[in-house]
């Protein structure tokens, strides 16, 4: 099983703990403390908090996935819409081009 490639290791009184971040925004989950030395056991713990993206192969988390298309959004952006006229739009837009709305 592939892993995500940021990861810090950190080692406590109670074990080993483990970083994973967001390949985008760099966003960090941290793994429960574990008796061994073992980031891919570390990676099982905390797996369920990243998307891969089928496009790159950069494991993100949810905000910077784009589910429709399986992929993170800097390959295929993710499309929203604007709460007043209902027009698509994309993440980052402040103003819908349509209305004019504030996003």
């Amino acid at each position: 099983m592939r892993m995500a490639k940021g990861f810090e290791k950190r080692e406590t009184h109670d074990g080993y703990v483990f970083s994973f971040c967001c390949d985008l925004c760099g966003h960090s989950v941290m793994s429960p403390a574990l008796s061994e030395d073992s980031p891919r056991k570390a990676w099982e713990t905390v797996r369920h908090h990243f998307n891969m993206c089928h496009e790159c192969g950069r494991w993100i988390c949810d905000t910077h996935y784009n589910e429709e298309k399986m992929t993170c959004i800097e390959c295929v952006p993710k499309k929203i819409y604007c709460t007043a006229c209902g027009s698509e739009l994309f993440i980052g837009e402040l103003y819908c081009k349509n209305c004019g709305n504030k996003i």
